[in-house]
């Protein structure tokens, strides 16, 4: 969170492989989210521009598309139980209370924590307050990239699809207008796409044919 190392860290191995090469950023989904935050606030002379596809515009609304349904069943419910493994996986007994007092010292429940269903629950609960934020709500508008495209000063494409379930279309969110009104006059060189296909929705599709034919 607020933090660009990792990008800064490519973009110095790719200068020192090819100094006389230009830098083009792409990222998809949670990459696509970052290159957004790092573009908002940095301007570095070798990054020319970026695409970016599928990216998560309004984070809250976006997480609460799939705390249910298919999407939920096929990637977020698996997706939740192994970042609560993560976030307490220890070696030993002495790792494991050092840890748990370190996040109580932060406000963060542990117990409650260890129960969490969804994303959501993880990001208010554990997320929010490690960062010292109100909630996951205050969490969710400081990395909603809708909140931050305005201060870009570098060309880019943004790409999403119609027909993904899981991350809102352009033309659903009124991103367009949104654009239109806030964006355009200042930073003209951010170019929206929208595409009628969608790997998500391809994904849901064979699932539906294979419990068809099942």
């Amino acid at each position: 969170f607020g933090s660009h190392n990792h990008i800064d860290e490519c973009i110095s191995h790719l200068e020192n492989l090819f100094p006389e090469k230009k830098i083009l950023l792409v990222g998809a989904c949670l990459g696509a989210m970052s290159v957004v935050d790092y573009l908002s606030n940095e301007n570095h002379p070798n990054v020319v521009g970026s695409v970016i596809y599928s990216c998560t515009w309004k984070v809250k609304r976006e997480t609460m598309n799939v705390t249910s349904g298919l999407d939920y069943h096929l990637f977020l419910k698996s997706l939740t139980a192994d970042t609560v493994k993560r976030i307490f996986k220890c070696s030993n007994e002495a790792e494991e209370k050092l840890k748990k007092d370190w996040f109580t010292e932060r406000g963060i429940d542990v117990q409650k924590v260890k129960k969490s269903k969804s994303i959501w629950e993880i990001d208010n609960d554990f997320v929010a307050p490690l960062f010292n934020l109100s909630d996951g709500e205050d969490y969710y508008r400081r990395i909603s990239p809708i909140n931050k495209c305005h201060r870009i000063k570098k060309p880019v494409v943004l790409i999403n699809s119609r027909d993904d379930s899981t991350i809102t279309s352009l033309e659903e969110m009124d991103l367009k207008q949104w654009y239109q009104r806030r964006v355009r006059a200042t930073v003209p060189q951010l170019k929206l796409s929208t595409t009628n296909f969608s790997t998500t929705r391809t994904v849901q599709d064979l699932v539906k044919v294979r419990m068809r034919r099942s």
